[in-house]
């Protein structure tokens, strides 16, 4: 008879006391609790700061190679504009260069026709006064008044289209404005045909201007 059979005949079932006697547990059964509640976790948060290490990581180079793109486009871009700068500013100066020679080569032309007209007439009526007609005194003193005037706004304009022109790279022209200041000076008789032929060259002038200006447009 066991000790639970004793016990029921000795007393009933309903008061019976029932008394667990628990093994001695192994002292390393705590530790591996508690490692078991931690590793997963650990393990986890190991991978997600694997992961977003990782992604930084990647996220630094991927910075740094936009960055590097970045500067190279705007350098690139820089350059571009830069140079892009540099030839619409040299066209727009080759442009006013040619509206500059344009204006004052008429002007030249203009007052040197109107002071070879004054000096026409200033001649002209001194023959007549050398003839014994002194009513032509007064119109000779006005003739040579307007020419002197005008022979100073001749020079003044003459003076201006010379800086503008070289005389290495545009002999021609050079030499035709020249020309015109010599005939009125000598009044040459066929000063319509020298101030012609500076007008041609000024024409010439231009054209080339314009089509350095194409050139410079395309490249």
């Amino acid at each position: 008879m066991d000790i639970i059979q004793l016990l029921e005949v000795l007393k009933p079932a309903k008061d019976v006391v029932t008394v667990q006697i628990a093994s001695q547990k192994d002292p390393l059964t705590p530790w591996f609790d508690l490692a078991k509640a931690v590793l997963p976790a650990a393990a986890t948060a190991f991978v997600a700061w694997r992961a977003m290490n990782r992604s930084h990581r990647q996220f630094e180079i991927t910075s740094t190679r936009q960055a590097a793109e970045f500067d190279k486009n705007l350098a690139q871009q820089t350059k571009a504009l830069r140079v892009q700068t540099q030839i619409a500013t040299e066209i727009e100066i080759k442009k006013e260069e040619c509206r500059n020679v344009r204006d004052t080569c008429a002007q030249y032309l203009s007052l040197a026709l109107e002071s070879n007209r004054y000096k026409n007439d200033f001649d002209l009526a001194s023959e007549y006064i050398l003839k014994g007609n002194t009513q032509f005194i007064e119109k000779r003193n006005v003739a040579h008044e307007n020419y002197l005037e005008s022979s100073r706004k001749t020079l003044s304009a003459r003076m201006l289209l010379m800086t503008y022109l070289n005389p290495e790279t545009s002999p021609s022209f050079f030499e035709s404005i020249k020309n015109v200041d010599t005939s009125l000076v000598s009044s040459a008789p066929n000063f319509g045909g020298v101030v012609g032929k500076c007008l041609a060259e000024c024409r010439m002038y231009i054209e080339k201007k314009q089509a350095e200006i194409s050139t410079i447009a395309t490249e």
